[in-house]
């Protein structure tokens, strides 16, 4: 994902279906590549989440969409950092949340 988003020159929307951009792999205890943002990026995450972002942010929309760890809000990147991403796992509420995102006509 961090090669694509080097290479992308748009604003873009990040989420997840399960848990991305964490150090270490909660399933095989690897390290993982974290995800990188930049400026202008959009990120739908876990609330729990936030405090792991180390890039400043902010909150554009709190959803009703609720996962394990929180509810997923939409937050705009500020300052580039790293984001830990948890979107929602049901397709209805990845469907819900592709709704709002379009509404901030996002490239």
């Amino acid at each position: 994902m961090n090669s694509f988003l080097e290479d992308c020159d748009c604003e873009i929307a990040i989420t997840s279906i399960g848990l991305d951009g964490e150090e270490l792999d909660q399933v095989t205890l690897l390290e993982k590549p974290q995800i990188i943002v930049r400026p202008g990026y959009f990120v739908a995450t876990a609330s729990e989440t936030l405090t792991q972002l180390t890039c400043k942010y902010k909150i554009v929309e709190e959803t009703d969409i609720i996962t394990a760890i929180g509810k997923v809000v939409i937050v705009k990147i500020i300052t580039g950092g790293k984001a830990l991403v948890a979107g929602p796992a049901k397709v209805e509420d990845i469907s819900k949340l592709i709704k709002s995102l379009q509404k901030l006509k996002i490239d």
